[in-house]
C-alpha cells in the first residue's frame, strides 16, 4: 500500500513537473515571439518591459533547472533498475556454477570441488562448493596446493603424503584436518588475457589417477573455463581486463 501511494505521489509530481518545463517553455518562446510581432511593446513604460525581460529570464532559470532535476531523477531510476540487474545476474550465476559443480564428471571420481577467489589480503577464500552446506575455507598465498596455484598462475597436483604434510607449507594444524586427503589438483581460473581470478580445486579422501590423466585434466580445465566465463559475463565478479584488480 505504502509502495502504491508513494508511486501515485512520485507519478503526480513527474507530470507536475513537466507541465511547470512547457509552460516554462511557451512563455520562453512566446515572449519574443510576441515583441517581434508587436513592436511598439519597446514604446512601453520601462518597468513593465523589465518586469516581461524578468519574467523570461525566470522562465529560461525554470527550464534549465526542470530539466536537470528530470536527467538527475531519470539517472537514479536507471541506476536502481542496474542494481537490481546485477543482484539478478548474480543470482543467477551463482545457481550456474552450483549446476557445473554438482554435474561434473570429477564428481563421479568421488572428488569434491571448491571454488576459491581472493579476498585482497594475500588470501584465497572457498565462495562455490559442490559441498553443502559450504564450509567457509581460506588459504594464505602460496600455502596449500590451493594458495600455490593462485600465488604460481599454474596447476597443482599433489597425492598421498605430499596432499597432508608440509610439502605445500601446511601448518600442523591444516595437516590434522588433511589427515584423510589423498588427492588434490588445483587450477587457476584465468581471463581471456591470461590473468589468474580463481581457483578450482578438485580433492578427495581415495584417489584413483584419473585427474592427473589427460583427459581429467582437461574435464578440469574446461570446468574452470566455464567458471571464468560465468565470473565474468553473468556474476560481474571479474572482467577479462589485464590491469583490473
Amino acid at each position: 500500500m505504502v509502495r502504491t501511494v508513494r508511486f501515485g505521489w512520485n507519478r503526480r509530481s513527474r507530470r507536475t513537473q513537466r507541465l511547470v518545463a512547457l509552460s516554462a517553455a511557451l512563455a520562453l518562446v512566446a515572449v519574443p515571439t510576441i515583441w517581434t510581432i508587436f513592436p511598439w511593446l519597446a514604446q512601453i513604460w520601462i518597468l513593465w518591459r523589465t518586469l516581461v525581460l524578468a519574467a523570461w529570464g525566470f522562465a529560461a532559470g525554470l527550464i534549465v533547472y526542470t530539466s536537470d532535476r528530470q536527467g538527475r531523477q531519470l539517472d537514479e531510476m536507471m541506476g536502481e533498475l542496474e542494481r537490481h540487474r546485477r543482484k539478478d545476474r548474480k543470482k543467477a550465476g551463482d545457481v550456474a556454477i552450483g549446476l557445473l559443480l554438482q554435474g561434473s564428471v570429477l564428481r563421479s571420481h568421488d572428488l569434491s570441488l571448491d571454488v576459491y577467489l581472493p579476498t585482497g589480503n594475500e588470501k584465497v577464500r572457498v565462495e562455490y562448493s559442490s559441498r553443502v552446506p559450504l564450509e567457509p575455507v581460506e588459504w594464505t598465498l602460496p600455502t596449500g596446493a590451493t594458495g600455490l596455484a593462485f600465488a604460481s598462475g599454474r596447476r597443482v597436483y599433489a597425492s598421498g603424503e605430499s596432499a597432508r604434510d608440509e610439502t605445500y607449507l601446511l601448518t600442523e594444524k591444516e595437516q590434522a584436518e588433511a589427515a584423510n586427503l589423498e588427492v588434490v589438483a588445483a587450477l587457476p581460473i584465468r581471463n581471456e588475457a591470461l590473468r589468474t581470478i580463481g581457483v578450482l580445486s578438485a580433492y578427495g579422501d581415495s584417489n584413483d589417477s584419473w585427474i592427473d590423466t589427460p583427459e581429467g585434466r582437461a574435464e578440469h580445465e574446461a570446468l574452470a573455463a566455464s567458471i571464468a566465463r560465468l565470473f565474468i559475463d553473468v556474476c560481474g565478479l571479474a572482467t577479462d581486463d589485464v590491469t583490473a584488480p
